[in-house]
């Protein structure tokens, strides 16, 4: 299993807010099964926000989440089946 995120930004910012996100200057990222993988930025550079993103509990993003190869809205469920966050 695997979670893949490309050139992921929220809809709300700015081009010059993004530039001062390192989470959201990524063109890519991949989350892969059995690593721990930790998220350090400072408060409101969208360790949260790319999450929730992610979880599908937030949808106002532009960019691409693909998971197990699939961008279908339809694997919500096996989505929150499989990942979790702290």
């Amino acid at each position: 299993m695997h979670v893949r995120v490309q050139n992921i930004k929220p809809k709300y910012m700015s081009e010059l807010e993004v530039s001062g996100s390192d989470i959201y200057l990524q063109n890519e990222i991949i989350f892969q099964k059995g690593k721990k993988y930790l998220l350090k930025a400072n408060s409101g550079h969208g360790k949260s926000s790319i999450l929730n993103f992610i979880y599908d509990c937030n949808k106002n993003y532009t960019g691409k989440i693909i998971f197990e190869g699939n961008e279908d809205d339809s694997i919500i469920s096996v989505r929150r089946k499989k990942l979790s966050y702290v």
